[in-house]
């Protein structure tokens, strides 16, 4: 019931392999379908493995730039690691079912940013 309840605002239509999860997504928005096409997804999916690499970055401006601009972290080394991770996570399509691939691939298919929940 639970799941049910998370899943309400998005209704995914999971499949079972990545070529097909690699061909097209079929969502529901609201009670509205959508197919999310190959070209979506692929851009989706580089806008988080961009995302990703743009975190090293502002690490790196911070330490470089003495604290004067960038995001602080803890361990440079270890922040890189696990953004490089998430960037390859990413590009595989290991996150496509969650909502805010969803969320961030119906915007770039539609234009429209649609609420995580419901309205």
């Amino acid at each position: 019931m639970f799941g049910y309840c998370v899943l309400r605002p998005y209704t995914l239509h999971y499949y079972q392999t990545t070529e097909q999860r690699e061909e097209a997504m079929k969502v529901s928005v609201y009670g509205k379908d959508l197919v999310l096409t190959p070209e979506t997804i692929v851009k989706t999916r580089a806008w988080y493995a961009d995302n990703a690499y743009g975190m090293i970055a502002e690490a790196r401006e911070y330490v470089e730039t003495n604290g004067a601009r960038g995001v602080r972290v803890n361990d440079l080394a270890s922040h890189a690691v696990w953004c490089e991770g998430m960037a390859s996570a990413s590009l595989r399509g290991d996150s496509d079912h969650t909502f805010a691939f969803v969320q961030k691939a119906v915007y770039i298919q539609t234009g429209e940013c649609v609420p995580l929940f419901s309205k």
